[in-house]
Formats: structure tokens, C-alpha cells, sequence
């Protein structure tokens, strides 16, 4: 295993404490060894999108932190370069599979509750000050804030328990003065069966 990080501390860390063997500056010389099988991205958002190309570039299996990317036309770009891209690619959205919420798909797939009509999500996530003192706080890098860290865990879980949306109305609201993302969102979400 591997740790590539442009800040030499950072991959000494992983190497002390999980046993990294090697160490790279850079996602390119980590590939250009030829060893890299797996690519894990876990990178401030903004850089995913050249990492991904990166890393499918060397046919690696790629696992990448949330959100894939932060603007409509990346996105774009993203599905235009996946197209039929063979090794396996996914997203780390792990809440889904949570033995909860495996369960709670398994009551609604069996009817088990009726007909659902509507559902309520309150996320109430208050992080420190500090936390978006680093790049998490800047909308340049993060590409965004409450939702696409911690909301975007439970907005994946009501995809996986009711399907994609049909529509999407919201608001996001920046309170704290000292960061430029958003830290409070609501939204409406109508699912395709009218929930």
C-alpha cells in the first residue's frame, strides 16, 4: 500500500500508523510506478475530477470520497470519461449499507409500513468552528458545505430506500461569517412514487 500526499508528513503519518510501504508527492508518480492497482480518493473535492482521470487513465479501480465532483459541467465531464470504463469505480456513500439501513429497505420493499405518503429528515450536524477552518470552509476547494459532507449521507440513504427524485426545490443559507459555504439547507424532494 501506498500513500500520496504533496505534504511529506502527511503520507509519514499514514506509513507510521497504518503501514504504508511507499510513499508518493503525487497521484502521477504514484501511477507512473506501474504497481497501483486501487486508487482511493480522498481528497478536497475540487480535485477529484483530474485525480479520477488520473487514476482510470492506469485502469485502477477507483473509490472516491463524496461529492465525485462540484459543478454541473464536471459532472458532465466525469460521465463523458467513465462511458464504459471497465474497472470497477464507486463512491464512498457507505451509510446504504449499514445494517439499519439495509433493514429499513427490506420493511419498505416488503410493504410492510403501507404506503408511504410523506417522510421527514431533520439532520441537525453542528461542527466546531475549526472544521471549516481548514479548506472546508472555502467553496473554491470544497465546492461546498453542509450538504455535500455530512447531508449528502442521508439524502444518498432516502435515494436508496425510495428511488432518485423526481424534483429537487432548496435553499442554502451561509450563517457563520467566516467561512463561504453553505452551512444550513432544506430542501423538497418528490420521489417517482409521489412520496
Amino acid at each position: 500500500m501506498a500513500a500520496v500526499d504533496p505534504v511529506a508528513e502527511q503520507t509519514a503519518f499514514f506509513q507510521d500508523t497504518f503501514g504504508f510501504t511507499k510513499a508518493y508527492g503525487s497521484l502521477q508518480e504514484a501511477l507512473a510506478d506501474g504497481r497501483v492497482d486501487i486508487v482511493s480518493i480522498a481528497s478536497p473535492p475540487v480535485a477529484h475530477l483530474g485525480q479520477i482521470f488520473d487514476a482510470t487513465s492506469s485502469n485502477a479501480a477507483v473509490l472516491c470520497e463524496k461529492p465525485l465532483v462540484v459543478t454541473e459541467s464536471d459532472c458532465a465531464r466525469m460521465r463523458r470519461l467513465l462511458g464504459d470504463y471497465a474497472p470497477t469505480f464507486g463512491v464512498m456513500l457507505p451509510r446504504r449499507y449499514y445494517n439499519a439501513s439495509v433493514a429499513v429497505k427490506q420493511v419498505l420493499d416488503e410493504g410492510k409500513l403501507g404506503e408511504i405518503e410523506a417522510v421527514t429528515l431533520d439532520l441537525e450536524c453542528c461542527k466546531e468552528s475549526s472544521y471549516y477552518e481548514t479548506w472546508r470552509g472555502r467553496q473554491a476547494i470544497a465546492g461546498g458545505g453542509v450538504l455535500m459532507s455530512q447531508a449528502i449521507h442521508s439524502i444518498d440513504q432516502l435515494v436508496f430506500f425510495f428511488g432518485p427524485p423526481d424534483s429537487v426545490h432548496g435553499r442554502v443559507h451561509t450563517r457563520r461569517a467566516h467561512v463561504d459555504v453553505e452551512d444550513e439547507a432544506e430542501a423538497m424532494i418528490r420521489f417517482a412514487d409521489g412520496s
